[in-house]
């Protein structure tokens, strides 16, 4: 096999145990849904960015690169940051039932 072949099956690879790892990791049900749609979204604009490296000129390649990543930072820290937001609500429901109980 060549090298790029085996480079993108690594990278690949790496992208699918991340999903795994996530989705497994979730502890609500709605972070679970928080870690599909966000791989689903991210393995869409991935195959569509790849596509578009592939059939756009080089020009218009250059001019694609710095908007994507921008796009995928954003896109990033939104995910992240909804997913804090959910274990920080599920952590003060926890803290709720535990104060109840003691008084």
């Amino acid at each position: 096999m060549h090298l790029p072949t085996l480079l993108i099956l690594a990278v690949l690879g790496y992208i699918v145990w991340r999903t795994h790892r996530a989705v497994r990791r979730s502890t609500t049900a709605q972070e679970k849904a928080l870690a599909i749609r966000g791989a689903a979204a991210f393995w869409v604009m991935g195959f569509a960015f790849i596509a578009a490296l592939v059939f756009l000129p080089n020009r218009a390649r250059a001019f694609l690169m710095l908007p994507a990543f921008f796009l995928a930072v954003a896109l990033g820290k939104s995910w992240r940051d909804t997913r804090a937001r959910l274990r920080r609500e599920k952590r003060s429901e926890i803290d709720l039932e535990r104060m109840k109980r003691v008084g």
